[in-house]
Order: C-alpha cells, then structure tokens, then sequence
C-alpha cells in the first residue's frame, strides 16, 4: 500500500509582516508520497471551489515561525515538502493559500 500523508490546508487568510498567517480557514486534504503538483492542485480546486493553477493560487508553508515561508510552485517543490512533512507531525508545516486571481469551478462549492 502506498503512504500517504494528511496535510492541514489553512486558506482565506493573510500574511503579516512578520511572515505569520493569520484570520484563516482550516481544512484538510491526504496525498500520496509520489504526488506532483497536478494531483495538489486539484485537490485544492475542490477545498477552495476555485480553479487552482500555479497562476491563480500562492502555495507556502513555513519552516519556522517568523521566517520566510517557502513557495510550492513544481514538482521539485513539492517533493521537498513532502519528504519534510512524512518525518513530522500532523500539525506541522501547514500549507497556506493565498488566491492571486480565480475561475469558478461549479462543481465544487465551498461551504462553511
């Protein structure tokens, strides 16, 4: 059986200056090991009810509180993050989203 990881999804949210996210919305998606950024994605589509592309959507997660946070945008990205997060904790290294324009994506309605 493939491993998979359950990641915390924080989104609708803001970062401060000093690099914290905040005022965000929590959700949660599992992913197998060998994902690409593809699979991500549309995962994503259907969490945030939006079209997610690398062009519609910022991906991060900090390392450390009040450092930079990190950006998935390709594949490598992703694997970095993924190898990091199958030796942490569930809680650890959460990604933040942040929408830099959208497409409604009917089939997918985000409800709270």
């Amino acid at each position: 059986m493939e491993e998979e990881i359950a990641i915390l999804v924080q989104h609708h949210g803001k970062c401060d200056i000093e690099h914290n996210f905040n005022n965000f919305i929590v959700d949660g998606v599992t992913l197998k090991v060998d994902s690409n950024l593809d699979i991500i994605l549309d995962e994503i589509t259907k969490i945030l009810g939006v079209y997610a592309s690398t062009n519609t959507i910022e991906i991060k997660y900090f390392v450390k509180q009040n450092y930079t946070p990190m950006k998935i945008y390709n594949d490598r990205s992703l694997r970095w993050y993924l190898d990091l997060k199958r030796k942490s904790s569930f809680t650890d290294f959460p990604l933040c989203m942040t929408l830099t324009g959208f497409v409604k994506f009917e089939s997918y309605q985000f409800k709270m």
